[in-house]
């Protein structure tokens, strides 16, 4: 009965532990003391300081290394850590060289030249200069806070010089069916017969076909550079224009008098071309142009500018949050013909996803696609692109990406020093000697994480799979149910023991009753003789 109840309970959590999660920093690193306040958090310049709950003490926790990196003994005050280390510029002396050597032997691969690592590192410091430090700016947003963010779209405010354009002039684009006062949250949800129409070109010069497309190519592309623009304002990404370049690029080249592409043109007399050229717009193309069959021959070039809105948010979304059909219905990159149309149907504006991004206004995937280009062109024998990425990682801390001519070399990680410091002193602080227990502790509210519980820091962390946990699982299988068969046969030795032991006990019983059955009998005998 006991055996059974231990063997089910060995069984329960065997079975807990093979489902097992773990916390990681949205990064991928495993969550640690290392991770949020160690030589990792002072390599990536991002301090996260654990602490006592407030009934608890509200003391900083140290990991064991921490303590012996500042010779601090198990717990202390904040009175105590300042009779030890009287400024912040004292602290950072003992401190820094120890993180330092930390994070260096647990990052350097010995096989790696140490030549070609120099040489890589002083391409680093070029290649943050020219694309930014290592995107890690997060900003969590969905489409629709984005087009509200983006505010009254204005065609007057676009400039298309010499596009002929009925109703702007020949300095602007044209407005069909905006109407004034429509805001781009308004116009990124019409379809149909409201969509959106922006005039490229309507032609009273007698411009040739290939003229026209001309005009139009110049005008979509201010068009679309403007709904760029706008777009990185809202989500706070720099140059977004400059980074969304190649796909309107291959937007505009799909403007072509074929009628295989986005674009497509229809003939008719008088009003009917137009009209027919609005219904292809209507019936999702992105561009459409509408010729005039009598003498006069003018040609009109329409864009649908609700679709553009679609696409272009969907590509920001493919590059930012790297995650491939997000916020729209089907693939971003494949731009130029009518059935990749971002439709409304299939295009989320609700869901918020996290964009990624940097002070030049790359993201992970650009960024780490023009890194590579570098490494791959440096031909390294020894350095690795793990370790090469690892360099980029770590100088774009320390490194302030130039803008232009202007910008010099800075220290963030001063503010790690004097954030650690500002908290130890006010706080004191208490070793925690199983590091082990930090996610458990800071998820059952024992710990808290920049001074509130884990869960107000979703921006930080995430629950994955715990990889080890089959292997622990496993560990623990064998471990436990060797010491179940060990007691197992322990409680068979003891048996037989007793078994013996009653065995014995009957046997002397039995002899006892027959020599005392003898003696009663002799006595009886003896009695009746007398």
């Amino acid at each position: 009965m006991i055996l059974a109840r231990d063997e089910e309970e060995i069984s329960d959590k065997y079975n807990r532990m093979l489902s097992a999660k773990t916390l990681q920093l949205k990064s991928g690193v495993d969550l640690s003391y290392d991770a949020l306040m160690g030589a990792g958090a002072f390599a990536n310049g991002a301090l996260n300081i654990v602490t006592e709950s407030i009934d608890k003490g509200g003391r900083v926790v140290l990991s064991t290394a921490m303590a012996n990196n500042l010779g601090l003994t198990a717990s202390g005050s904040g009175a105590d850590f300042k009779a030890k280390f009287a400024s912040v510029e004292k602290f950072r002396e003992v401190l820094e060289p120890k993180l330092e050597g930390a994070y260096n032997s647990g990052t350097t691969n010995t096989a790696t030249s140490s030549a070609e690592k120099t040489d890589w590192t002083t391409k680093a410091v070029n290649f943050i200069n020219t694309y930014g430090e290592y995107p890690v700016t997060q900003k969590a947003i969905n489409a629709n806070d984005i087009l509200k963010a983006m505010g009254s779209f204005d065609c007057t405010k676009i400039s298309n010089t010499y596009s002929g354009c009925s109703g702007g002039g020949t300095t602007q684009l044209y407005d069909r069916s905006c109407g004034s006062g429509r805001t781009f949250e308004h116009l990124a949800k019409q379809t149909g017969t409201q969509t959106g129409v922006v005039e490229l070109v309507n032609d009273k010069e007698d411009w040739s076909y290939a003229e026209c497309i001309t005009r139009a190519q110049v005008g979509f592309k201010n068009l679309a550079n403007h709904i760029a623009g706008k777009i990185g304002e809202a989500i706070g990404i720099k140059d977004l224009t400059t980074r969304l370049a190649p796909y309107i690029e291959e937007m505009k080249n799909g403007i072509v008098n074929d009628g295989n592409h986005m674009y497509k043109s229809v003939h008719g007399r008088n009003n009917e071309a137009y009209n027919k050229a609005t219904s292809a717009i209507q019936e999702g193309h992105l561009v459409a142009m509408g010729v005039d069959d009598t003498n006069t021959d003018e040609v009109r070039i329409y864009c649908n500018v609700s679709d553009l809105i679609r696409r272009l948010l969907a590509k920001v979304s493919e590059m930012y949050t790297n995650s491939n059909r997000t916020v729209g219905g089907s693939t971003a990159s494949s731009a130029v013909n009518k059935e990749n149309s971002m439709g409304t149907s299939n295009f989320d504006f609700e869901t918020d996803y996290t964009y990624i991004f940097n002070s030049k206004g790359y993201g992970v995937s650009e960024y780490e696609k023009q890194a590579k280009r570098e490494y791959t062109n440096s031909n390294y024998s020894d350095l690795n692109w793990t370790e090469a990425l690892k360099i980029i990682k770590d100088k774009g801390a320390t490194v302030t990406p130039k803008d232009g001519d202007s910008g010099e070399s800075s220290d963030p990680k001063a503010t790690y020093f004097q954030a650690l410091y500002n908290s130890l002193l006010n706080n004191g602080w208490v070793v925690d000697s199983n590091t082990s227990t930090l996610g458990a502790n800071l998820e059952n509210g024992d710990y808290l994480l920049n001074g509130t519980v884990l869960a107000n820091n979703t921006e930080l962390y995430k629950e994955v799979a715990d990889p080890e946990a089959t292997a622990k699982a496993e560990a623990f299988w064998r471990t436990e149910t060797a010491k179940l068969s060990t007691k197992e046969k322990q409680l068979d030795r003891e048996l037989t023991k007793l078994q013996t032991e009653y065995s014995a006990l009957t046997t002397d019983y039995e002899s006892v009753k027959s020599i005392i059955q003898q003696n009663v009998t002799k006595s009886f005998t003896y009695c009746n003789n007398g």
